[in-house]
């Protein structure tokens, strides 16, 4: 590749970076609006048609996919970014790469399972959006169903979702819900296995480079078991 194409290409990137971080400043000043006006967009917005000028859209995906783990990372801070920011980010995610399929998994149970947000509407279009590109993809149905299965109170069906979803994405936000339902069973029923389930989980959790999620696990684990870490 020549130089001067090189130069071209990280100039784009510097500017995408640009526009993004100016976008988000807007993104944070607007978070206040109706939930309906953050709900038509498709993501085509003035840093997404940057990247399409600049074909670089997969780059700017990633750039966005960094910014929003950044943004729910802050969780562990104590700082929570507004739901409105975390589903533009995903829509904007889908309007440059519709076929990344960590941003359905990612941004969709975020939205729909935390519990500082639990927004099925917001959650249930990400996922609706990863069908409609992903039409083959049965971990992505399932997950979709264990949300939905989750915010009608079936934690049962929540669980049966999650688990096969589980068995091929290890992911520690997804391990850390089971954690929670199979610990929430136990509480009602006093049933131990539920509880052995739990911690099944949470062990697995405790090994995760996700720090937030490590820390809420061995916690757990200290709190029913002799775990000494």
């Amino acid at each position: 590749m020549r130089v001067g194409v090189k130069n071209a290409i990280a100039i784009g990137i510097a500017a995408i970076m640009i526009a993004f971080s100016c976008g988000n400043v807007n993104k944070q000043a607007e978070s206040m609006r109706s939930l309906e006006a953050v709900n038509v967009s498709n993501g085509d917005t003035l840093e997404t048609a940057l990247a399409r000028f600049l074909g670089i859209k997969v780059a700017a995906c990633d750039i966005l996919w960094v910014k929003q783990t950044l943004d729910i990372g802050g969780m562990s801070q104590g700082v929570v970014t507004p739901a409105s920011v975390i589903y533009a980010n995903s829509r904007q995610m889908s309007f440059l790469n519709p076929y990344f399929v960590g941003n359905y998994y990612f941004s969709g149970t975020i939205l729909g399972m935390v519990d500082v947000y639990k927004e099925f509407d917001m959650a249930s279009q990400i996922f609706q959006t990863g069908i409609e590109y992903l039409p083959t993809d049965p971990y992505l149905k399932n997950y979709f169903g264990g949300v939905i299965a989750y915010s009608q109170g079936n934690d049962a069906q929540a669980l049966s979702s999650f688990e096969t979803v589980a068995l091929k994405y290890h992911d520690p936000t997804l391990i850390n819900i089971i954690g929670f339902l199979y610990e929430n069973k136990y509480k009602q029923t006093g049933n131990s296995a539920y509880l052995n389930q739990a911690i099944y989980y949470w062990k697995e959790n405790a090994l995760s480079s996700n720090s937030y999620y490590s820390e809420k696990a061995i916690e757990k684990l200290k709190q029913y078991t002799n775990y000494q870490g």
